[in-house]
């Protein structure tokens, strides 16, 4: 069984976007930057105390993510080009 981890983009995507996201994570209380939520999708991982309060704003908003619906096996991660700046695959 292949290992299981979650599709970043799909989780930031379904906030509306990085600076969406950003938007509603300082409105919670959550002191982050864009170049953090720019990190995870480089990397493919969220802390889990940010993605607690995502999961806690889904849920308030009327829209309980469904976590199954964002996972992927580790071997689909693709990383963007490093040459690339991440802004031209974002947003």
């Amino acid at each position: 069984m292949s290992k299981q981890m979650f599709d970043v983009a799909k989780l930031v995507e379904h906030f509306g976007g990085r600076s969406n996201l950003h938007a509603r994570l300082l409105e919670s209380g959550e002191k982050i930057t864009i170049r953090a939520i720019d990190q995870w999708l480089y990397r493919g991982r969220i802390p889990s105390a940010v993605l607690a309060t995502m999961l806690r704003l889904s849920v308030l908003s009327g829209e309980p993510l469904d976590l199954a619906k964002f996972t992927k096996r580790a071997d689909q991660q693709q990383r963007p080009d490093s040459r690339e700046p991440i802004d031209s695959l974002l947003d």
